[in-house]
């Protein structure tokens, strides 16, 4: 590489060379917001989508208790998706389509405040590394509320900038109402005030226009909006250790939140392309102000390493790339600075198309053209089983609840709350159906032993919905009708559903069944 800025003079070839790259980052960037934002919209929902639409399904005055109840989709996602379905139905593309927009929003809030803090050339890039990254693509069409909380998250932080660079109220204001929203769409979130505490501090030290007391002014104002949701935030609290799944996070765990591969194989590999097509680059490094830094890194490695850190240290697990997505947006600015500093503006340009490649095809879902949101196909294997069990019938259907909250003893109370049924709520079965506790035990067994296998043995066929292995599970079934065989319904990526029938001549209902 070279110190020199005068590159790519005004040849023919050169001009060609910077007008194809340009074309082709906004291609492919237009053809990655297509295929990641558009056309899954229509897809069925997951079983965590499918406890937004529970939330909302009762209407609008009983969010908060269901919310209470079980605490799937945050009271302030779940209006808006209330509102959605009002508008557009109970249908998976409205209940989608907020999130489509406020991740529209995000990006356009994220290059306004790349381009404040750093430059115009860093904007576009840092706003395709977001883009296209692989949790940002998730939750761009997710009906939860990640999306969302992103506009608040880059807002607030945009309009925080902005107020300790010229102390206007109006900025102030702007800035104390977002930030408040964010816990409002996940208290995980909370984090990303600290990163502000953090950056103002910084910007008072180095002499800023606005004083200590109007940050404590405005840290005061914060906590009052908050109040209203303290008390479901420490019940929340208190029940933590019955919504934790994943397992305790490992240093590769935390490199990929910090350091996605995609991103990193994508602006490498056009780096190299760059290289080739320009001949020669430039890197161009201008200072930046200590509270700008201190911003980007704050906000990109505070929530990770706070959540990586409660996680290995006790055992609560928290570390999942939804809840630190904050992060995402410091790495991506980071991302923009560096690929920002690279010149010419044709080397930049093939690197954002490279990125867009990368993550079209790490993510393109290339099985089939018209991809889902994700392979989990609730909305065919509903379908699949009323086919099957037909409009009257007492034929039992378990149903293996996906939601971890789902207890043997919840299970078996009498007393089974209807979010456990949320991924019916929208895809309803016809049948007998028998919701199995997300791990299956001795206590399961002993409830199906009383209530189920007798129905099972009268009728000689039952019907299995499940969308994640259990060994347990499998095992009990293969164990206790080894004289039925079954059959797939269907394919539905990860919900596998099968049909069971009566079979003297079968020798054993094997797991292979179930895990098809």
């Amino acid at each position: 590489m070279t110190a020199s800025s005068d590159l790519l003079p005004g040849t023919g070839l050169n001009q060609r060379v910077s007008r194809i790259a340009r074309l082709s980052a906004y291609l492919l960037l237009g053809l990655a917001l297509i295929r990641f934002w558009i056309m899954p919209l229509g897809s069925s929902f997951f079983c965590d989508e499918s406890g937004s639409y529970w939330t909302i399904q009762a209407g609008l005055g009983q969010i908060w208790t269901r919310y209470v109840e079980f605490p799937s989709a945050p009271p302030a996602y779940a209006v808006i998706v209330w509102l959605a379905t009002v508008l557009g139905g109970a249908r998976e593309y409205a209940m989608r389509l907020p999130s489509v927009l406020a991740m529209a929003l995000a990006c356009v809030l994220l290059y306004r405040l790349v381009q404040r803090l750093f430059d115009r050339e860093s904007a576009l890039p840092a706003v395709a590394a977001f883009a296209c990254s692989k949790t940002i693509v998730f939750a761009a069409t997710d009906a939860r509320p990640y999306a969302i909380l992103l506009v608040f998250i880059i807002g607030s932080t945009l309009a925080l900038v902005r107020w300790l660079d010229s102390a206007r109220p109006r900025d102030a204001a702007v800035y104390v109402v977002t930030a408040a929203l964010i816990p409002y769409y996940h208290y995980l979130a909370i984090p990303v005030l600290g990163v502000h505490a953090i950056y103002a501090w910084a910007k008072l030290r180095d002499g800023g226009p606005v004083r200590l007391r109007s940050l404590l002014l405005a840290a005061g104002a914060i906590l009052t909006l908050l109040l209203p949701m303290m008390p479901p935030l420490l019940v929340l609290i208190s029940r933590r250790q019955s919504h934790i799944w994943s397992p305790s996070p490992n240093v590769r765990d935390l490199a990929d939140v910090l350091s996605p591969p995609v991103l990193v194989f994508g602006a490498t590999f056009g780096l190299f392309l760059a290289w080739l097509a320009c001949r020669k680059l430039a890197v161009r490094v201008t200072a930046l102000p200590r509270p700008t830094v201190v911003l980007t890194l704050a906000l990109m490695l505070g929530p990770a390493l706070l959540a990586f850190v409660v996680s290995v240290a006790s055992p609560t697990r928290i570390f999942v790339p939804r809840y630190v997505i904050a992060s995402m947006v410091g790495l991506c600015m980071m991302i923009g600075w560096a690929i920002g500093r690279i010149q010419p503006a044709a080397a930049r340009s093939i690197i954002i198309a490279t990125i867009a490649l990368s993550s079209i095809a790490a993510f393109g879902y290339t099985r089939r053209f018209w991809p889902p949101h994700i392979d989990h196909d609730w909305r065919g294997a509903m379908a699949a089983v009323r086919q099957t069990a037909g409009k009257s019938t007492d034929i039992p259907v378990l149903l293996k609840c996906p939601f971890i909250e789902c207890t043997p003893q919840m299970m078996t109370s009498g007393n089974i709350p209807d979010w456990v049924l949320s991924p019916i709520a929208l895809y309803p079965a016809t049948g007998r159906v028998v919701s199995v506790a997300f791990l299956f035990d001795d206590i399961s067994s002993a409830y199906m032993e009383a209530n189920v296998v007798p129905d099972i043995e009268r009728l000689g066929r039952f019907i299995v919905v499940n969308s994640a292995q259990d060994e347990v599970f499998d095992a009990w079934l293969n164990k206790r009708f080894p004289h039925y065989s079954g059959h797939a319904l269907g394919a539905f990526g990860d919900v596998h559903a099968f049909e069971f029938r009566r079979d003297e001549k079968v020798g054993g209902a094997g797991r292979d069944r179930t895990d098809e």
